[in-house]
């Protein structure tokens, strides 16, 4: 199949790094690579492929401008399907109805209602009722597990330091529960000065797992962005996560079994001091979600739809 991939202007495509949506893309393009289908890519100026990866690929001219570099692409030749990862209603609007398009949807900040199917969130299915969503994932076999005995008394938090991220509900929980935490990410509301101890965004693969496999529990008390791809990436390193009801992040969290969902802020402080007391089974943390969000697995009915898709069938 000649399949289009639009992955996300706003970051580049990487395999590592802070930009959880880039990471998802990049193991789609590795599945499809896989499948020896065609693929071409527009994406951020800074995204590096494996070379191995064989793919076409554009940049995006300018994040201004980026549906006028969609559009030139689309004209070049006939696709079977489009994955969408920008969000705009404006890009099905463009295609015309002409080619079908799938919608990356993770979290709470699509403007619109996409007609189709859906890829990512199940939390999403309640709001976009007109089309289903399919479960995704990443690539278990390519996380190493860390056992009991590699862990160490911190707990970790992985992501850009934001309001939406809730760096601060994870503060705030760690202080009042007496366990150290350590910070990772971007520091975009410059706020890294009032943690206890911020090291930067973790950029190379080996230092992330080290860092979050080696912690008891990552937080992620996401407020709005339910993305999930640290959750499912702590869970295959054999890490419990600790997040709220406030987002859809609850959807990718097995309560007691991959880590724990807090209904209250309370909760969140009790579930700390409970894994600082007593580690979940890491081998059973990876099992339980290898289960659900393994890619290898999901990425077959996903392809599955597509190749009814590219065959004329209606969503």
């Amino acid at each position: 199949m000649n399949i289009l991939i639009i992955s996300t202007p706003r970051a580049p495509t990487l395999n590592v790094g802070s930009n959880g949506l880039g990471r998802h893309v990049y193991d789609f393009i590795i599945k499809f690579v896989e499948k020896k289908d065609k693929v071409t890519v527009i994406s951020h100026p800074g995204s590096v492929f494996d070379p191995d990866m064989n793919i076409h690929r554009y940049n995006f001219t300018d994040e201004r401008t980026y549906v006028q570099d969609v559009i030139n692409v689309i004209r070049k030749e006939k696709y079977d399907v489009i994955i969408d990862n920008t969000h705009y209603k404006i890009l099905s609007q463009v295609c015309g109805g002409e080619f079908p398009i799938l919608n990356f949807i993770h979290d709470e900040e699509c403007p619109y209602m996409p007609p189709n199917t859906l890829l990512g969130n199940t939390k999403q299915q309640k709001r976009y009722v007109n089309g289903k969503v399919y479960k995704t994932g990443i690539i278990f076999k390519n996380y190493p597990l860390f056992p009991i005995n590699k862990r160490e008394k911190y707990f970790s938090f992985c992501g850009k330091l934001e309001k939406r991220k809730g760096y601060d509900i994870a503060l705030e929980a760690a202080k009042r529960a007496g366990v150290d935490l350590i910070f990772a990410g971007p520091d975009v509301d410059r706020k890294a000065h009032i943690l206890p101890k911020w090291i930067g965004e973790v950029i190379d693969r080996d230092e992330f797992f080290k860092f979050v496999g080696s912690s008891k529990a990552l937080y992620y008390p996401s407020r709005s962005d339910a993305g999930g791809m640290g959750i499912w990436e702590a869970a295959a390193l054999g890490t419990p996560t600790l997040t709220t009801i406030q987002s859809g992040a609850e959807c990718n969290v097995i309560h007691e079994k991959t880590g724990y969902v807090a209904q209250t802020f309370q909760d969140l402080i009790d579930y700390t001091s409970l894994i600082s007391e007593s580690q979940p089974d890491p081998e059973e943390v990876r099992e339980n979600a290898k289960q659900i969000w393994d890619l290898d697995t999901n990425f077959e009915k996903i392809y599955n739809l597509i190749e009814r898709l590219s065959n004329g069938e209606r969503w």
